[in-house]
């Protein structure tokens, strides 16, 4: 029936996102970067990570084609399917810092702007569809996650420690 129909909706696009994933990554994201591009064999162990029922694998893609878009001069549009990777989860606005950097300032501008278009639209459409609770409400459960601090995270590594303690600044 159509929950059926559903589910092998979801595996084919689900495997769709994989296999494009892996093509992303095979051919680069520059055209003159031969060297990264043995680099792909890397995710292979990602690939049990982001198996045909793990959602994660959509925003990994999304934000590989952000870079892909900046190494092939198409910042804004780099900003855009960046915006779509923290519409779908919040972790890639973690690389907004790095493609504005890695661009420089005037391709950093029309990134900045193809990322705040894309994601006010999808913010838009998000609270048309659901309401403004609604569409907060993912945000406020990923957010409110306590850290997983005896795991690998960003904590004490990257990001200062007490961020992890305090809902208001955690990531």
């Amino acid at each position: 029936g159509r929950l059926g129909a559903a589910v092998r909706l979801h595996v084919a696009l689900m495997a769709a996102a994989l296999v494009t994933l892996g093509l992303v990554l095979r051919t680069g994201y520059a055209p003159d970067l031969r060297a990264g591009r043995a680099v792909w064999l890397l995710a292979l162990p990602g690939a049990v990570y982001f198996s045909l029922l793990r959602y994660d694998v959509l925003p990994a893609l999304a934000t590989a084609v952000a870079f892909r878009c900046v190494g092939r001069g198409r910042p804004g549009w780099a900003g855009a399917w960046l915006a779509a990777g923290v519409g779908l989860k919040l972790y890639p606005v973690l690389f907004l810092p790095v493609l504005l950097r890695l661009v420089g300032w005037r391709a950093g501008l029309r990134l900045a702007v193809g990322f705040a278009v894309a994601l006010g639209l999808t913010a838009g459409a998000c609270v048309w569809a659901v309401g403004v609770e609604g569409s907060l409400a993912p945000i406020r459960v990923q957010l409110d996650r306590p850290p997983e601090l005896g795991s690998w995270t960003l904590y004490d590594r990257v990001l200062p420690k007490w961020l992890a303690h305090s809902p208001r600044w955690r990531l």
